[in-house]
């Protein structure tokens, strides 16, 4: 049975809302915490539109932002975000940017690594 729902943008873990910078529009869970990728539009994540929550809804992390992408070379660029966020066929989750480079985010840290497209579930 699922610990987790979304309602109207709004991530409720245990029946308890959560708060976050801006609406919730998917999100997985795991055994003691819950993976939630934010809505982008009118707020500049800096390509932290990732969060983690445990099951009392106390975020965990901030995912790392991309790697790769435009800011590349240019810090006054703004970075990358995650467009999506999925499970593979591994269970692993990837989180891939809007410029179309995926990466596996480790959900302990939010540290992520670029991997190669996965094959998903």
């Amino acid at each position: 049975m699922s610990k987790c729902e979304l309602i109207d943008g709004v991530l409720h873990i245990c029946g308890r809302p959560v708060k976050t910078v801006s609406r919730v529009t998917k999100f997985y869970e795991f055994d003691d915490r819950v993976v939630a990728r934010l809505y982008l539009s009118g707020h500049k994540f800096h390509g932290n539109n990732v969060e983690c929550f445990d099951l009392e809804g106390k975020k965990l992390w901030t995912i790392e932002a991309p790697q790769y992408g435009p800011h590349l070379g240019d810090p006054s660029l703004p970075k990358s975000t995650y467009g999506n966020i999925l499970k593979d066929e591994d269970g692993r989750l990837i989180g891939a940017s809007v410029d179309g480079i995926c990466y596996v985010i480790n959900v302990e840290d939010g540290s992520v690594e670029v991997t190669d497209y996965p094959y998903l579930k």
